[in-house]
């Protein structure tokens, strides 16, 4: 079982609990691809009741009909759900927009007033969410550190971003222990935990049966030979049958190891990588339960 809970995680949740009275809402970035696995852990724990605006992040990756099944299902009196991508400008404004109707209602008391006081808003994600990126979308320049790692905000700070709007930055919070670890696959899928914290075969595997249940076809179009030469169609009734898939793709890659073997744990790292980027697809890797 993956866990992983660091100590300056543990100092984010006392600091936060401490500023909890001079947040008014919450902005609750995840990754569009798994809306219910990279949700911030204890975070209603910490803020009870406080107002929400989710951020379906990557929604570019992610399967845009379960993405609309989601925000339906996400979607209550007290938040509101936003599919976002930062390379749609559309999406910022959808955002700015949100925010300003989040404004008017938690301040409403200042409605008829010559000031209104600005939104100030808690940032939250799991480590390598986006939320960063997010972040320098929003203030329209390079603001907070960007890495393709998880953890790399190390401590709670406040970000002016306009004149109506403050975020406090966190730290990526994450678990002290997994719910399941069908969910620590899902996050290590998306890169959403450290690639030494977990199997490359197991989580390679993983990915490629969900890929045979959900988007086979997807498959077959990025891998044709593969697809043709693993008989792809059968794998699914064997999963003791994946490593052919994955020698396949070595082969058909030319990917050698010493002695000239087939270097198969390549293949599993392409295989991750074109999952990840996009390259199979627009894809969802969990579906929102049916109401």
């Amino acid at each position: 079982m993956i866990q992983w809970f660091p100590g300056h995680m543990a100092k984010t949740v006392r600091q936060l609990k401490d500023k909890s009275k001079s947040i008014d809402g919450l902005v609750d970035i995840r990754d569009a691809r798994i809306p219910f696995s990279s949700k911030t852990p204890i975070l209603d724990q910490v803020f009870e009741n406080k107002p929400k605006l989710i951020i379906l992040n990557k929604a570019d990756l992610a399967d845009p009909i379960l993405t609309k099944k989601w925000i339906k299902h996400l979607e209550s009196p007290i938040q509101r759900v936003i599919p976002f991508s930062s390379q749609v400008k559309l999406d910022k404004q959808l955002f700015l927009n949100e925010a300003k109707k989040l404004r008017a209602k938690v301040h409403k008391k200042f409605a008829k007033a010559a000031f209104t006081p600005p939104l100030y808003l808690a940032v939250f994600g799991i480590p390598n969410v986006g939320k960063s990126t997010f972040i320098n979308t929003l203030m329209g320049k390079r603001h907070a550190k960007i890495g393709d790692r998880p953890g790399v905000t190390k401590s709670v700070v406040w970000n002016k971003v306009n004149d109506f709007m403050h975020f406090l930055d966190t730290p990526g919070l994450t678990w002290q222990k997994f719910e399941t670890q069908n969910t620590a696959l899902k996050l290590a899928l998306v890169f959403a935990l450290k690639k030494e914290r977990f199997d490359l075969k197991t989580i390679s595997d993983a990915g490629l049966d969900y890929m045979l249940t959900h988007y086979i076809q997807a498959l077959s179009k990025r891998y044709p030979e593969v697809a043709k030469n693993s008989n792809i169609e059968t794998l699914s009734n064997d999963k003791n049958s994946y490593h052919i898939f994955f020698e396949q793709l070595a082969k058909q890659r030319q990917y050698l190891a010493s002695g000239n073997e087939l270097d198969v744990e390549r293949a599993h790292e392409t295989f991750l990588r074109d999952l990840r980027t996009g390259l199979l697809g627009r894809l969802t890797l969990e579906h929102p339960p049916v109401d």
